[in-house]
């Protein structure tokens, strides 16, 4: 066989017959950065926390400090220090002085 292969098509099986279309695209593969990002958001998503409970947070799902800190600047992250203790905070809180903790 000599000839280029055709494009990707996609279809659909219903009662009536086949659907012809576009391909799917391949499922993306979850990286570990993405697992960490998801979770930092989801403690965050109440307000800022300490960067300590967030380590212990993200050790014990299994993921590493390090893409941690690496993932933090990705997602604009806040490092703010009242009382002498870090807390991470998402951006909205960057400017909030009256943060109940």
């Amino acid at each position: 066989n000599l000839a280029p292969f055709s494009d990707p098509l996609g279809l659909k099986v219903h009662n009536k017959g086949l659907t012809f279309g576009d391909a799917p695209t391949p499922p993306r593969q979850e990286t570990l950065k993405d697992q960490t990002k998801d979770l930092i958001l989801d403690l965050l998503a109440d307000g800022p926390i300490t960067a300590e409970k967030l380590q212990r947070e993200i050790e014990q799902a299994g993921l590493s400090w390090h893409t941690a800190k690496r993932v933090k600047s990705d997602l604009k992250i806040v490092s703010i220090k009242p009382g002498g203790i870090w807390h991470w905070s998402l951006p909205a809180f960057e400017d909030d002085n009256e943060m109940d903790f």
